[in-house]
């Protein structure tokens, strides 16, 4: 019984040293805020508009996505020229993975240079949609890559620009999902009105967000507990 014992608290042991050395977990941190301060086309309509997420998967690359926010009333959509802009913390990046649920293609220009979203000051990261109205869309998004340093996390990805915005959305105010509030005549939906939001943001701290363990690393703990397996059985008919 003391070397069943023995072998048992061995094995215990040896199960917990693979997985804490063995296994390694990804982590990723996240911040979010609102784009709360709308200009005369918006601003009789009440915010938040639309919601930025900044999602830091290592030093030099993060995921931003904007979604759409709304009321009983209205819902507000981004599109056309100036889309979503972002003032990002970095003098040489690159963006890419570009996706959006809207009908048209958002395009960037070569970044990072500045562009002047009406009132909000100048964002070195911008999309355009190919087209208004028609091509709005509630989901959008896009990776940046840190070509000039390192983002120590979420919180440095973005910086204010000389307007003290963090990000800016071009937005169109339409009829909430079961609402003709914003509708024509004609019973097609239309835009009540468009204009830009911005925000700057309460960043907060960034949180840890587990991902999945590696492959590898889930490889390198099944083949540990399979060798004190064989171990102990070994023991036990020794014993």
């Amino acid at each position: 019984m003391k070397i069943a014992s023995k072998l048992l608290q061995l094995s215990v042991l040896g199960c917990l040293f693979v997985g804490v050395v063995g296994v390694r977990t990804a982590y990723a941190d996240n911040i979010g805020f609102d784009l709360t301060t709308g200009n005369a086309g918006v601003s009789g309509f009440p915010g938040p508009y639309i919601h930025v997420d900044v999602n830091r998967t290592d030093a030099t690359h993060a995921i931003l996505t904007y979604t759409s926010l709304g009321n009983a009333l209205y819902q507000y959509a981004m599109g056309s020229n100036g889309m979503v802009g972002a003032s990002v913390n970095s003098t040489n990046f690159g963006l890419s993975g570009i996706t959006e649920n809207g009908l048209g293609t958002a395009t960037a220009g070569a970044p990072p240079g500045t562009q002047n979203l009406n009132g909000f000051g100048g964002f070195n990261a911008v999309l355009n949609m190919t087209d208004g109205f028609t091509d709005r869309a509630t989901s959008v998004s896009f990776t940046l890559t840190n070509n000039s340093g390192t983002w120590a996390n979420a919180s440095n990805v973005l910086t204010l620009n000389a307007n003290d915005a963090l990000a800016a959305a071009h937005v169109f105010v339409v009829s909430a999902p079961g609402t003709t509030t914003c509708f024509t005549q004609a019973g097609a939906p239309a835009a009540c009105s468009t204009g830009y939001a911005a925000g700057a943001g309460t960043l907060g701290t960034p949180r840890d967000i587990p991902e999945a363990p590696e492959p590898a690393s889930l490889i390198l703990l099944a083949s540990g507990l399979t060798g004190v397996a064989g171990w102990v059985r070994r023991k036990a008919r020794k014993a």
